[in-house]
């Protein structure tokens, strides 16, 4: 069974362009093999993800497939605190900045609740897989 998890920010309720540059530094030292816009991620723990990005410099998002392992959470969580962005995955989301809540988009609000907030890739780790 395959899990997405996606990260992406929003103004006002619309996506909204952030830079690439965190998302390089969290996941760069992890990806084995780069084929366009998928990254294959590899953890000293035996986790990762397959990564699917644009190759742009400013991004609205990432996605993550099959993201295992709690270091691949690690780096999900420093993009989190870095920049402006929501992680959003089957029925509900998290952030590690509540000051976004307010742009994101209702309709997300709805669906998925609110957003908990995380302090770490571990409580962000035992938040996806708590279900």
């Amino acid at each position: 069974m395959s899990f997405d998890l996606f990260v992406g920010r929003f103004i006002a309720g619309n996506f909204a362009l952030f830079s690439r540059k965190p998302v390089e530094e969290a996941f760069g030292p992890f990806v084995v093999k780069r084929e366009g816009g998928m990254w294959t991620l590899r953890y000293p723990d035996g986790g990762g993800a397959f990564c699917y990005i644009d190759d742009n410099e400013e991004i609205t998002g990432f996605m993550l497939n099959r993201p295992g392992g709690v270091a691949v959470y690690n780096s999900v969580y420093e993009i989190l605190r870095q920049t402006p962005t929501v992680a959003h995955w089957g029925s509900e989301c998290a952030t590690a900045d509540p000051s976004i809540i307010p742009d994101l988009p209702p309709e997300m609000i709805e669906a998925l609740g609110e957003p908990a907030i995380v302090k770490s890739g571990q409580e962000l780790f035992d938040y996806v897989v708590r279900k």
